[in-house]
Order: structure tokens, then sequence, then C-alpha cells
């Protein structure tokens, strides 16, 4: 990720944030496996010589994944919102279940459940009655 100022990083509740003006742009990673937060103004490779003298100062954000070993999945949850009023934002948890991973994003659930052979996405929220609704998808 890019950004215009520095993300705060908080590695111990996998969560970053950005503030520019009244923006807000939080990231989650939820899930257990090791997960390493850096930052950085330099470019691992040097843009062209007139974009680097016209471009403003950039962060890069690095989350890290590496020590984990075999085939992962990665969920990550961008949030926007309005700087102050973080409180706002629904709160983001990890659901478990067999066959597949998931995510609590305040009243709203979603699963995903990746095998070999298909792909299926499931949310279930609250509809337009209040009465929770199921949206599924296959591949």
């Amino acid at each position: 990720m890019h950004a215009l100022h520095p993300f705060a990083l908080d590695p111990e509740h996998r969560l970053v944030q950005v503030v520019n003006g009244e923006a807000l742009a939080r990231v989650r990673f939820p899930g257990a496996d090791p997960l390493a937060l850096s930052q950085t103004d330099q470019f691992t490779a040097l843009p062209e010589m007139g974009l680097a003298q016209s471009s403003p100062r950039q962060w890069h954000l690095e989350a890290n994944f590496a020590a984990t070993s075999g085939r992962r999945w990665l969920l990550s949850v961008v949030q926007s919102g309005r700087a102050g009023q973080e409180d706002l934002l629904p709160a983001v948890g990890l659901l478990d279940g067999p066959g597949g991973v998931g995510l609590q994003i305040g009243e709203a659930q979603v699963r995903f459940n990746m095998g070999l052979e298909a792909f299926k996405v499931s949310c279930l929220s609250p509809g337009s009655g209040g009465a929770p609704e199921w949206l599924e998808y296959t591949h």
C-alpha cells in the first residue's frame, strides 16, 4: 500500500491506519499467522527521473507473511471513514468454520469456502426489512 502520510502500525491488533486531511483508511489483517508490518518512504525501484522529482513524498507499507509455510489465503478488510470518527467503523472479527474461513463485519458475515475444485462465497447481512438475507456465489 502507498500513502502520502505515514501509516500508524499496530502489529498486535493486525491493524494499519492512515489519515489524509479528513479522510481515514483502516486496514485489518484478521488471522493468527505470523505477520510483520513495516513502512518506508523509500522506493524499492526508483521511479523515472521526471516522476521522482515531481512526486510528493510517499510511504510504502509492507505486510510480510514470509514466515507462513505452504499455501495460504489472505483476507484483509479495508475500511474508509472520517478522521476522528474511527469508532463509527464496524467491528471486524475472524470466523473459522469447517471448510472455510470468514469475517464478521458489523452485523454482516462473509464466508469463503475455498476447495481445489470449487470456490464459494456466502454473505449474510441484515436486509432492507431487517430480516437476515443470504447471498451466495459459487465458481
